[in-house]
């Protein structure tokens, strides 16, 4: 019985104190309304887009603009893609982010400021379904928006232009490599008819040849290696067999040429909007009834505690009082 009683003191105790105990939770509740007005606290809007790339492993299944969802790697690839130099540099431009975030040009950290505001508001992650989540927060739902939808064109075009850049690249490597090759098989022919001018492969127009020329060059180039093969002539042969092996490397070549030829001229797929961001009509934060109601079971927790905390107090203060008389 007694430890009932024991039991309801603290709660008697902050029923007599639950004037002051409301009272204080009332106004906590009050200033954190206050305090999440427009003029104190400005709404952020949400925006946000879902993207998958397109498949683009090889010259050639760009070239055949392959509809295929693109797999992990060029999900990462993407995703860095946005998150890169030239994304950001863009977008800053283009919306003059630095006014927007209200960044003084004359402070010696405004580059760190605005790039860690752009990483707090415009974000790029994988989702859990393989797909690319853009998501951008500002105080103006439109512009929220316009940013998202842009961020996402904006990495298409730096994809077309990384890939068209090392197109041609490429394609100048290899008609090096073409220029190099015929030169090699000139020499040869020129060295076959040095040993015997019955031998005709002057093969000037190797890098223009049609598959049927292809074939008949091939074909000539076999009948003369039989030929030879049954004479047991090792000195020719030896040279038809090196001119062989290099025009089976040209054509490969060429047949590679050609297929960056063709994927230099043909568009490079953009990433597939699934989501495309669209202006938001409901505020994202700051989320006024969840801040209110967190401030106010706080206070009446900390009230609560406070009050029996200094009673407890007040009791180990009598005591000592009375065990020092």
């Amino acid at each position: 019985m007694k430890l009932k009683d024991e039991n309801k003191l603290p709660l008697l105790l902050l029923f007599r104190w639950r004037k002051v105990i409301f009272s204080a939770t009332a106004a906590a509740a009050l200033i954190a309304i206050i305090v999440t007005f427009p003029i104190f606290m400005p709404p952020t809007f949400k925006a946000e887009s879902i993207i998958y790339p397109p498949a683009s492993n090889s010259a050639k299944i760009i070239a055949e603009y392959d509809l295929r969802f693109g797999a992990d790697k060029e999900t990462d690839e993407h995703i860095q893609i946005l998150k890169s130099s030239m994304v950001r540099d863009s977008i800053i431009k283009r919306f003059d982010l630095m006014k927007h975030y209200d960044i003084d040009v004359n402070e010696d950290n405004k580059l760190f400021k605005l790039n860690k505001l752009y990483d707090e508001n415009i974000i790029v992650e994988r989702t859990r379904y393989n797909s690319i989540a853009v998501v951008v927060f500002d105080e103006n739902p439109a512009l929220a928006a316009e940013i998202c939808n842009a961020v996402i064109k904006t990495g298409d075009r730096v994809k077309t232009f990384i890939l068209k850049q090392n197109l041609n690249e490429a394609v100048e490597n290899m008609q090096q490599k073409i220029n190099e090759s015929v030169q090699e098989l000139e020499m040869l022919s020129n060295e076959m008819r040095g040993v015997n001018n019955d031998i005709n492969l002057d093969y000037n127009s190797l890098i223009k040849q049609k598959y049927a020329e292809r074939i008949k060059a091939e074909i000539e180039l076999r009948n003369y290696i039989a030929k030879y093969r049954n004479e047991k002539n090792n000195a020719i042969l030896q040279i038809l067999f090196d001119y062989e092996d290099k025009l089976s490397k040209f054509f490969l070549l060429k047949e590679s040429y050609e297929h960056a030829i063709q994927s230099l001229n043909t568009k490079i797929a953009d990433a597939y909007v699934i989501t495309p961001a669209q202006t938001p009509d409901k505020k994202y934060s700051p989320k006024r009834t969840l801040i209110v109601l967190s401030t106010a079971i706080v206070a009446f927790v900390v009230c609560c505690s406070l009050i029996l905390m200094l009673d407890k107090f007040y009791d180990l203060k009598q005591a000592y009082k009375e065990h020092v008389k």
